[in-house]
């Protein structure tokens, strides 16, 4: 019975091939509710038994109770004293890892504690582990072919490294950590014939790791095996170090050739700074699941956009430990540790089979990874599998029951409605993300009405979610602009509201209502709005563009002049560099046309600039700004002002 039960958890293992190509996040919300309706579906499964047979079994140990407890104690206290509660439940839009998400992890890691109870359990795991990751590597080294990528602009975005259906290289290389490890383990216990066909997979693997050129994820895989070596090999201490050595060489050389920029480790190096800052403010259970990009706001500053897209909000440390301390507190992070110190020494110290040497190589390699990285869906479905795999080889568990009565008949139907309910849910998150793309697709492309009818209807499937909230206000203020209408401004700020009150009322709410109240030409409001989101995020430059531009609709040229120019100097000043291309270096002009690349809009902020100069006569500061706007009929506009046509 429980190997069959085994081949069907183990079908889980496909959520790192599940995408959506027709929805707005292709990655993510998909792989979330394959997994929750995979769950509920199982659990119904079980359900139903228990109302048949009786009486149902699972395995308990105090300790990993206690420690379990601890864990979901730190995620509901987080989520209840969040600074964005229903973010913190639901999660974003983004990365769609609230509470909601987070309970399913749970949920798997209980089933892998109940069902995977012996060697030949795991082992069918692991090989449905090493098929799909043999399937998402394939894919990976045919990305570096072009077959497959979704699109050139992917690629160009991800300098050619692969990604393959995890959206992104680094999560890609994360993920594949899993099954490389699964690999070593049956090359090494496996037959001869059996070592040849896993030795062959471990190399597609790691060929696909090197496709993604996640330096972490191989830091990770080279210092894991250096461990493995270290505690497994019966060799002189002499073989084992200079194996060691040949290893962390290797990585230094792969380094040298692939990865001559540090902009990304100096980016990590900023966000750790600026989480130890914020983590102040809430030290005992956190910001709240979700909100590391409402709290970072606070601590950013000019630098940032100088290492990462100008506009762009860090939503997470780029460190596991970090995040869980900004997010859930030191008792969070605290409770986090304890589990991990105590895997580690279940799997290096009390139990040191073969199986259990690998899946605790496996454990430090993701520490490792997740040390510069974060964890999403897969990493997060997987990580339970392990630590539920390294329990099981270390721990010993006693057999409990429950039996029916009429109080556990009466929760086992009150399950079954809520699992029939929840994967409805489920269903309907999937709708709305379509129609959310689709939505904007007309938009974009002049079919407006339709469009906006779409993203209207996506709020209704999937009302949870702030982010559609504040794109459907930004489309409807557009409308009244256009059209003068009031009654669609009233809307705007109906649909502004509901995503404020998602997003716990911060930066982007205040920004977007101030922007709001500008065109409506609530001058006054709009200024305490700006005022707050300039709180809230000090630094975010937007905020002084959109300040300065109400300025000039106020007709107050000298204000829009401060506040652009405090905008100007809170950006990389890779701008002023448009008229001498020829004399910078390469490298310097990849920045200039990155960022020309990312802020497409630049042009409209020299022309505001420029316009404010001219209206107060300075034709020597506007004609300096107007050098850099490329739209002539906004030059000609200008040259007219300064003329005094």
């Amino acid at each position: 019975m429980k190997s069959k039960l085994a081949v069907i958890i183990s079908l889980s293992t496909l959520v790192a091939l599940v995408i959506n190509p027709y929805g707005s996040n292709i990655f993510e919300i998909p792989k979330t509710q394959f997994l929750t309706v995979f769950l509920l579906l199982f659990i119904l499964g079980l359900a139903i038994l228990f109302l048949k047979k009786g009486e149902i079994k699972f395995n308990y140990n105090k300790g990993v109770t206690v420690l379990l407890l601890l864990w979901i104690f730190s995620l509901l206290v987080s989520t209840m004293f969040s600074i964005a509660p229903e973010m913190s439940f639901w999660g974003s839009y983004s990365r769609f890892q609230g509470l909601v998400s987070q309970a399913v992890y749970i949920g798997f890691f209980l089933v892998f504690l109940n069902v995977f109870t012996d060697k030949k359990a795991i082992k069918i795991f692991l090989n449905a582990l090493i098929l799909t990751g043999l399937m998402i590597g394939g894919y990976a080294i045919l990305q570096q072919l072009g077959i497959g990528i979704f699109s050139e602009h992917s690629m160009q975005e991800f300098l050619g490294r692969s990604f393959a259906t995890l959206g992104h290289p680094n999560f890609l290389g994360q993920y594949l950590l899993f099954p490389i490890w699964a690999s070593i383990y049956f090359i090494l216990q496996g037959k001869t014939r059996t070592k040849l066909i896993y030795l062959s997979a471990a190399l597609i693997l790691i060929i696909a790791l090197l496709f993604t050129e996640n330096r972490a994820s191989i830091l990770g895989l080279v210092i894991s095996a250096v461990v493995f070596v270290l505690f497994n090999l019966r060799i002189k201490n002499i073989y084992k170090y200079a194996i060691s050595g040949g290893l962390i060489v290797s990585f230094i050389a792969f380094i040298l050739m692939f990865a001559s920029s540090l902009r990304s480790i100096t980016t990590r190096l900023y966000l750790w700074d600026g989480s130890l800052q914020v983590f102040t403010e809430h030290p005992i259970f956190g910001s709240g699941l979700e909100t590391f990009s409402l709290v970072f706001q606070k601590v950013a500053d000019s630098k940032f956009f100088e290492l990462e897209k100008l506009y762009s909000i860090a939503d997470r440390a780029h460190n596991e430990f970090l995040d869980i301390l900004v997010m859930q507190g030191t008792f969070g992070l605290v409770v986090y540790l304890s589990i991990i110190v105590g895997l580690l020494y279940l799997a290096f110290f009390k139990n040191r089979s073969l199986l259990s040497l690998c899946l605790g190589s496996t454990l430090i390699s993701v520490l490792i990874a997740n040390s510069f990285g974060f964890s999403l869906t897969t990493h997060y479905f997987l990580f339970a599998a392990l630590i539920a795999f390294i329990l099981n080889n270390g721990v010993k568990f006693s057999a409990k029951k429950i039996r029916r009565n009429i109080f556990t008949t009466f929760l086992s139907g009150a399950l079954i409605a809520f699992l029939i309910f929840a994967s409805m849910n489920s269903a309907k998150i999937i709708m709305a993300d379509d129609k959310y793309l689709l939505g904007t697709k007309h938009i974009y492309g002049g079919n407006s009405n339709y469009g906006l009818f779409l993203i209207s209807e996506a709020t209704n499937l999937n009302p949870h979610q702030g982010d559609i909230y504040f794109q459907l206000a930004d489309i409807l203020f557009l409308f009244g602009r256009n059209a003068g209408d009031t009654e669609t401004y009233e809307k705007a700020l109906e649909a502004l509201e509901y995503a404020g009150q998602f997003t716990g009322y911060g930066f982007r709410y205040e920004f977007a209502k101030a922007r709001l109240n500008a065109y409506l030409e609530d001058f006054e409001e709009a200024e305490i709005s700006f005022a707050k989101a300039g709180a809230l995020a000090p630094i975010n430059p937007i905020i002084k563009k959109e300040w300065a531009v109400m300025y000039y609709l106020m007709g107050d040229y000298k204000k829009c002049i401060e506040k652009m120019e405090e905008f100007l100097d809170s950006i990389p000043e890779y701008w002023r560099w448009k008229n001498i291309l020829d004399e910078i270096s390469f490298e310097d002009q990849e920045k200039y046309r990155l960022f020309m690349k990312h802020v497409p809009d630049f042009w409209d902020t020299a022309a505001y600039i420029s316009r404010a100069y001219a209206e107060i006569g300075d034709v020597e500061q506007s004609n300096y700004y107007l050098q850099y706007i490329e739209d002539e009929e906004a030059v000609g506009k200008i040259t007219n002002i300064q003329k005094g046509d």
